[in-house]
């Protein structure tokens, strides 16, 4: 669901940017007239450049510009590379840097059909304007504050970064001022018929701008933004702004800005988001909307951030070590060789596999750096990179210098072969063998690197279960060559060896430590759809739809009738759809192991009964003759179910087996199936379990 409308804007104007490192500060004074009816704005804007030298600005096409004081002359220019319209012009300001402007026009994108975005929208269902709009006169040299005049019809209310400076009526009007004075990378203008909330938590303002008067929804945001602000603060620093604000939208967005987010009104409704996005995005404030990133270099944002929201949420309710194992398993099921790149090459979220890698990796990189230098070390970095770098742009040679500094290491090594380099490590463990010694015991195994290419230096945990302790022996090894032998002494007999058995190290996990899931199956390069014949009409039309609706949102999938082939393809992904399909029974065995049973009128799984007359069903195995790929079972009790799965299933990736009742449909139950054994675990005697592992404390409480 997450975009980071930030990035979003400074890609599609990475190409004009260029200068964004730059230290000078552009100031904008802007009055702006927002008519949502006729979908235009009126603006005059004061821009104070740090030099009178001649700037070269862009603006949107659809804004006639006539120049107040100074002058401006307009360019021949190419607006290929651009999310709207533009032109360019050689502005000359005053003897003093300053220039002033005054254009109005028609600025308005329509969302497009289905799921997309608006690079600037001005109508009456609200008003989006940012970067991407190229509203206002952009230039490439650095950053820029501001201060913001908007009147706007009745009841309506604008929001902007920083700090609001009142409202007022004005006639049938409405009138808000906002300003910003530590630099920023771009001007947000948002506005609608808001309803406003807002109290005071420390010394910041929370707030809430709901389309609907609801105190009740508003109260639960403005309660948990209080206590993400403090939490944070004591892990990272001082809060960079304000105020935040939650601000809903008409259409479904996930957008972090400085100071708020533009949240679409299905997700602010979601009881869950409280815990899992909305955290997220108040963290954003520190990382990618005060600390700014340096797109040319890779976007470490979204990984710091995922790791210090997502990641920390689940390790605070002990779950950090399968949120950690669904990070490697979405890169095991959705990067390949052809969709691999490095962290360097990242710069934002456009496919299920640069999600894997940037979010995935990105997070990955920061644990693996925590692990090494320990929670105290590790959150001193944290403070250092944000109190030296705040409102300048940075980049991951940056945190590296830092993480060395307070480390006292040269960390560099680290840096290169986890942001600069593209892949993963493979491990495979062999030889495992014990001897007893002289009244000691000799642990003896050999660990591999089998990925391809050049091996890396990796420190890796080990846990060894010895007889009679109930607790696991842990410890460190360190591996940096192809294969190498390790003999380690124990007082008692070892029965068990297992290697990073809480996923703390980023590699291509071997697919018999993950469990097959939906993200298999929508990460498959080909996939086929076999049809029930026998089934009714509409129902075989409903589930074409879904096959078609999938195939426009990227799945490369075909279809085909269960009687047209004799038996399930081996070498690609397939989706058996229906309870009528002949194909049912054939799934049986690779789900068995997980104490399924399945057949053309129920599914029985870890002692309950789903039928085919109330129940909609997803189980995922993998294809027996290659585990690459995915064998799916998708059966909808009724055919007015189907449209619904179609939409919600590709929201269950992480997971094995679904079960959803009602036309909705409303999902009732979700799993993973139990890994009974992993490549990387060995017993030396019988069915040995691993020893309990110590206790972990968050790197915050």
């Amino acid at each position: 669901m997450r975009k980071v409308k930030q990035a979003i804007s400074w890609v599609v104007l990475n190409l004009w940017m260029v200068g964004a490192m730059a230290e000078p500060v552009t100031h904008h004074q802007l009055q702006v007239t927002l008519s949502p009816a006729s979908q235009t704005l009126q603006v005059v804007d004061k821009v104070t450049f740090p030099t009178a030298e001649p700037q070269i600005v862009l603006l949107h096409a659809g804004l006639q510009v006539q120049a107040i004081t100074g002058s401006l002359r307009k360019l021949d220019s190419s607006t290929q590379d651009f999310a709207v319209p533009v032109t360019a012009y050689e502005l000359k300001p005053q003897t003093n840097g300053q220039l002033t402007l005054q254009y109005q026009g028609k600025i308005h994108h329509p969302l497009p059909e289905g799921d997309g975005d608006s690079p600037a929208f001005l109508g009456p269902e609200g008003v989006y304007l940012g970067a991407s709009s190229v509203w206002y006169p952009m230039s490439r040299d650095g950053l820029l504050t501001f201060d913001l005049d908007v009147t706007l019809p009745e009841r309506w209310r604008a929001v902007s970064q920083g700090r609001q400076h009142g409202q007022q009526e004005k006639g049938p009007q409405w009138r808000t001022r906002w300003s910003e004075k530590s630099p920023q990378q771009e001007i947000f203008l948002i506005a609608a018929p808001f309803y406003q909330f807002s109290r005071t938590a420390g010394d910041i303002q929370v707030m809430a701008y709901l389309r609907d008067n609801d105190p009740a929804l508003a109260s639960r945001y403005l309660d948990v933004t209080a206590d993400y602000v403090k939490m944070y603060e004591t892990m990272i620093g001082r809060y960079p702004y304000d105020k935040f604000a939650l601000v809903e939208n008409f259409w479904s967005t996930g957008y972090g800005m400085p100071s708020f987010t533009l949240l679409g009104s299905d997700v602010i409704r979601l009881p869950f988001i409280l815990y899992t996005s909305y955290p997220h995005e108040i963290l954003h404030n520190w990382w990618g909307n005060s600390v700014y990133v340096d797109y040319d270099s890779g976007n470490w944002a979204e990984g710091l951030t995922s790791y210090l929201a997502d990641h920390l949420l689940q390790e605070m309710r002990q779950e950090g070590v399968s949120y950690r194992r669904d990070s490697l398993q979405a890169y095991a099921d959705f990067v390949d060789a052809d969709k691999d790149f490095s962290l360097n090459d990242f710069r934002t979220r456009h496919s299920n596999s640069s999600q894997a890698v940037g979010y995935g990796k990105g997070q990955m990189l920061f644990h693996m750096l925590r692990r090494e230098l320990g929670d105290d070390t590790f959150k001193k970095g944290l403070q250092k990179f944000y109190a030296e770098r705040k409102f300048t742009v940075a980049s991951y040679d940056d945190i590296e210098k830092t993480f060395s500094a307070v480390s006292n290491r040269d960390l560099k090594p680290y840096f290169q072969q986890w942001v600069g380099r593209v892949g993963a490590p493979k491990l495979a463990l062999s030889k495992v063998s014990r001897i007893e010694v002289d009244d000691e015991w000799k642990l003896y195994f050999t660990l591999e690197q089998v990925q391809d290419g050049d091996v890396y230096d990796l420190n890796i945990p080990l846990a060894v279960t010895l007889k009679g302790e109930s607790s696991a022996s842990q410890q460190w090894i360190h591996l940096n060559q192809k294969e190498q032998q390790f003999v380690l002494t124990f007082a008692q007999p070892p029965v068990r060896v297992d290697i990073d058995p809480q996923f703390d190290i980023f590699r291509r996990a071997d697919l018999a430590e993950i469990p097959a899931a939906l993200s298999l199956a929508f990460g498959a390069s080909t996939a086929v759809a076999v049809l029930p014949f026998a089934a009714e009409k509409d129902e075989v039309r409903e589930y074409h739809n879904l096959v078609s609706q999938w195939r426009m949102q990227g799945l490369m999938i075909d279809a085909v009738y269960d009687n047209e082939i004799k038996s399930l393809p081996t070498n690609k992904t397939v989706w058996v759809l229906g309870w009528q399909n002949k194909f049912v029974d054939a799934l049986n065995s690779g789900v068995a192991p997980y104490g399924a049973d399945v057949s053309s009128s129920k599914v029985t799984l870890a002692g309950q009964r789903w039928n085919s007359e109330s129940q909609s069903v997803v189980l995922v195995q993998r294809n027996p003759a290659d585990p690459k790929h995915a064998w799916v079972w998708l059966a909808a009790h009724d055919v007015s179910a189907i449209a619904g799965l179609a939409r919600k299933v590709p929201h269950y990736r992480k997971f094995s087996y679904l079960m959803f009742e009602g036309n909705a449909p409303e999902n009732k139950v979700k799993g993973q199936w139990q890994i009974k054994r992993s490549p990387l675990s060995v017993s030396l005697d019988d069915d040995a379990v691993m020893g309990q592992l110590a206790p972990r404390v968050p790197l915050i409480e």
